[in-house]
């Protein structure tokens, strides 16, 4: 790979098809001081990681053209460097058939931010120096 396709060391693409999911975790890596962009769907997450030249990809295992082992085999081939499945899909075999499939780690849904983010920073990196600490709120009751 030479240097004008090697990724960019904070890039990170999240592929899911649910909006919601694409939306929040878009903006919460944005916020962490990624450089984060989303794709719906598997055929758009090609398209984009090779132009986007992402570090790493966070993906859902079940999308609506294609399913993540094989959307993993494709990018893998393609030169991403790092794939994480984030699915509700768990078990040794799931866990299994994602390393087979070229993926370097499967997280459950949903991922904690305080364990996402140091995973993060250990491969993809900052994109500046001093990314924000994000330190979820507690949830507040009805009757307080």
């Amino acid at each position: 790979m030479d240097a004008s396709h090697r990724p960019a060391p904070s890039r990170v693409l999240v592929v899911d098809d649910c909006p919601d999911t694409l939306e929040s975790l878009g903006l919460l890596l944005r916020l962490w001081g990624f450089d984060a962009l989303t794709a719906p769907d598997g055929e758009s997450a090609l398209e984009q990681a090779d132009s986007y030249r992402p570090a790493v990809v966070l993906l859902d295992l079940t999308l609506t053209d294609m399913d993540g082992f094989e959307l993993t085999r494709r990018l893998r081939a393609g030169g991403v460097p790092t794939v994480v499945a984030v699915s509700g899909w768990v078990g040794e075999e799931v866990r299994q058939r994602c390393l087979d499939a070229g993926c370097h780690l499967h997280l459950c849904k949903p991922v904690e931010p305080g364990v996402l983010r140091p995973l993060l920073l250990r491969l993809a990196g900052p994109r500046g120096a001093g990314l924000p600490d994000f330190t979820p709120s507690p949830p507040v009751s009805a009757g307080s």
